[in-house]
């Protein structure tokens, strides 16, 4: 974003000469975004609570991503399961790439709205389906935790 100020008016200091009249009558002024540690745009307000959480998303979706690498490899390698990489490999960088894409959308400014932040959750769930399904479906021991939250009571 940027600004046009002008300067102060009044008496020019004896010995400065202004490089054109054009310079003299305004200044570019650029306001640059403050941004948080990783990057992206810090909150404008405390009410920017979307923006707060899709931030804290993003790190959170990194870390899983991270430990679901890890995981694949330590199991495939560590413990010799004949794991199919192929489609494991194809979730992985799908929830790279949205990941790369909620960071650019982020750093654009744009606001973050309940939409977004529902659709990428529910992506994250399709995607965890998919690695749980290619790694031993309901015989794997974390399905219980995806398959027990959508129970109904009896």
């Amino acid at each position: 974003m940027s600004l046009l100020v002008r300067p102060p008016r009044g008496p020019a200091k004896a010995g400065v000469r202004p490089s054109s009249p054009r310079r003299a009558s305004m200044a570019l002024v650029t306001k640059v975004a403050p941004r948080t540690s990783d990057g992206l745009p810090a909150p404008r307000s405390a009410t920017d609570l979307h923006g707060i959480n899709f931030s804290w998303l993003v790190r959170l979706r990194w870390g899983a991503t991270l430990g679901q690498v890890l995981t694949i490899a330590a199991v495939g390698r560590a413990m010799g399961v004949d794991l199919p990489l192929a489609p494991l490999s194809v979730i992985v960088a799908l929830e790279v790439a949205t990941n790369v894409a909620c960071v650019v959308w982020s750093r654009t400014g744009r606001p973050v709205g309940d939409v977004l932040v529902a659709s990428v959750l529910g992506l994250d769930v399709v995607l965890l389906t998919g690695l749980l399904y290619f790694t031993g479906g309901p015989f794997n021991p974390f399905s219980s935790f995806t398959s027990s939250r959508s129970r109904s009571p009896r």
